[in-house]
């Protein structure tokens, strides 16, 4: 019994409003646009748990990070006050980002690909320029998520860059006492240093490459296809942090011989302090640790009900190949042949 000349008065909407229900396709693209929404929606919840589930800690230094605990100890310690400070408000966390943003040799590295965590985004930039474990924009409006995300992405973006200049200080023989020597152009980085030894610019890339996978940050197909780079971070959680735990090993196969170097110096160094703190743990009374890589329990350390993982994400990798390699596995203390089509799927 309403007239929808008493809705829509206008002559040209009019005939707007009845082609809508007389064009096919404008009810095909209602249907379109109820699953994008649909779509969206289950993202958003999607990511809302897992951002709620990442955040009330400071974790970011103890699991992306300890790499660089291993590789780059100074760095990582002085990363700890202001990533605490950031929890106050933006202002802090935007101050100390834009003090490091002025070093010419962060400038580049970011340039060159190295991960630069943003936040306050549109919801279409999330997905890419934003940490992971933050895209949602449902749960920035939780309390104490943002000042979460905030220390998140402060921990992950200075411990990333200062490593990264030292790497790049130490490559181009600028430390001890040579840094007054070297000739600094703001926009393209260093163009002279006292050894003349400049970094080219696939080793600028490839340095970015270590340093985003070496922190969490894999490789992904959001440059093919953003849609699916999504899709995989919805589904597998934390996509980018599990395709570096694959990423970080392969660089030890790098085009240059610099990061080659460098990878092999840092997985070395984390192994070594993973090792030393498993056998710290192992010899405490009361204390049980797990050394026996065909265990699901590898790695850990067990406290009572308590277990702590301590590999960062490597001890299952390297469970994984053991257990498919030698077609075995314990369980409650026995050793158990498996099937390797059954194992791989599991631990995909």
């Amino acid at each position: 019994g309403i007239n929808y000349e008493d809705i829509v008065p206008d002559k040209d909407a009019q005939q707007e409003f009845l082609a809508g229900f007389e064009d096919p396709r404008s009810l095909k693209q209602i249907g379109a646009d109820f699953s994008k929404r649909a779509y969206n929606t289950a993202g958003e919840v999607l990511n809302t748990w897992r951002a709620f589930k990442s955040s009330y800690d400071l974790g970011w230094h103890l699991r992306q990070g300890a790499i660089l605990l291993a590789n780059n100890p100074k760095e990582w310690l002085q990363t700890w006050g202001p990533t605490i400070k950031s929890l106050r408000n933006e202002e802090v966390a935007t101050a100390f980002e834009s003090q490091l943003l002025k070093d010419p040799i962060i400038q580049k590295l970011i340039d060159s690909g190295t991960f630069y965590a943003k936040r306050g985004l549109e919801p279409g930039a999330r997905e890419s320029q934003a940490a992971e474990q933050y895209v949602s924009t449902w749960a920035s409006k939780i309390p104490g998520v943002p000042a979460s995300e905030r220390a998140f992405t402060v921990a992950g973006n200075a411990t990333r860059w200062m490593a990264g200049k030292e790497i790049a200080e130490r490559w181009m023989g600028m430390k001890r006492g040579n840094i007054a020597s070297r000739t600094v152009d703001r926009k393209f980085g260093i163009t002279e240093d006292v050894r003349g030894s400049n970094l080219t610019d696939h080793e600028w890339q490839d340095l970015s490459k270590l340093l985003n996978y070496a922190t969490g940050r894999g490789p992904s197909v959001d440059r093919w296809s953003p849609a699916t780079a999504a899709f995989l971070n919805r589904m597998f959680y934390s996509f980018r942090l599990q395709t570096s735990r694959f990423a970080m090993p392969l660089m030890l196969f790098n085009r240059s011989a610099r990061v080659r170097k460098e990878a092999a110096r840092m997985l070395s160094r984390y192994v070594g302090l993973v090792m030393s703190v498993l056998g710290l743990f192992w010899a405490t009374p009361g204390v049980r640790v797990e050394l026996n890589p065909k265990s699901n329990d590898f790695g850990k350390i067990q406290i009572g009900r308590v277990s702590i993982d301590v590999t960062a994400g490597y001890g299952m990798l390297f469970r994984a190949i053991t257990q498919i390699g030698l077609r075995q596995r314990k369980a409650n203390g026995e050793i158990r042949e498996v099937n390797p089509d059954t194992n791989i799927g599991g631990h995909v």
